[in-house]
């Protein structure tokens, strides 16, 4: 597996009282583990914003009846592939479609993940939607890792983004992939849907999408 990133969540600054310079030393130990384990093994990066994926999402509580209503809208384009790494996901608009993903096709597939409330993502859609509508050598498929799926089709609507997009109700992708709990990111699959790597660099334009996924491919 390969992993690209350059970005990571950003660490508060501490006020250290007199007390804690005695355990200075544990102090650090215990912000380093932090560190790693929100960037995950072998990542690195340069301060760009993600946001972390809370483990229950936004959507939970009041707005969990929201999530499972008006998911239907055929405004949406059905997604080109909804299994990926052995895991079947709904498709936002199109709930219970099914695609597999076609080995013979030969081209990777490319798995934009974003949230309905994450700023970062919706500054990045347009620009992977433009990416996807113009390339022939990917499979592109967004997958939104939060439950609620009225609020995603509406932000997409909302900003005319016409990108195919999977929901991730649980985090089954992480699970399986292993990849860190922030948005946005961008997955790589082969033609068959089984798991490449991941990067998080900062999308501004459809060819910093392009440059990202050939990082990944290249990366042993």
């Amino acid at each position: 597996m390969s992993t690209t990133t350059d970005r990571q969540p950003r660490q508060p600054w501490v006020t250290v009282s007199v007390a804690c310079l005695v355990v200075a030393a544990a102090c650090l130990v215990v912000a380093v583990a932090a560190k790693t384990g929100l960037l995950g093994a072998g990542s690195t990066g340069t301060g760009s914003e993600t946001a972390a994926v809370p483990s229950a999402g936004p959507s939970a509580g009041a707005a969990s009846g929201a999530a499972e209503a008006n998911t239907t809208d055929h405004r949406r384009p059905e997604c080109p592939v909804t299994t990926l790494a052995g895991t079947d996901f709904d498709c936002l608009g199109h709930p219970g479609q099914s695609a597999q993903p076609d080995a013979d096709a030969k081209r990777p597939i490319v798995v934009p993940v974003w949230a309905w409330w994450c700023g970062p993502c919706k500054k990045e859609l347009p620009h992977i939607a433009e990416f996807a509508a113009g390339t022939t050598d990917y499979t592109v498929v967004g997958l939104q890792a939060d439950p609620n799926a009225a609020a995603g089709i509406s932000l997409l609507n909302d900003k005319g983004v016409d990108l195919p997009s999977l929901i991730d109700k649980d985090g089954s992708l992480q699970k399986t992939t292993g990849m860190p709990g922030l948005v946005p990111l961008v997955a790589v699959f082969d033609p068959a849907g089984e798991f490449i790597g991941y990067t998080a660099t900062a999308i501004g334009s459809p060819a910093d999408i392009e440059a990202a996924v050939n990082k990944v491919l290249e990366s042993p």
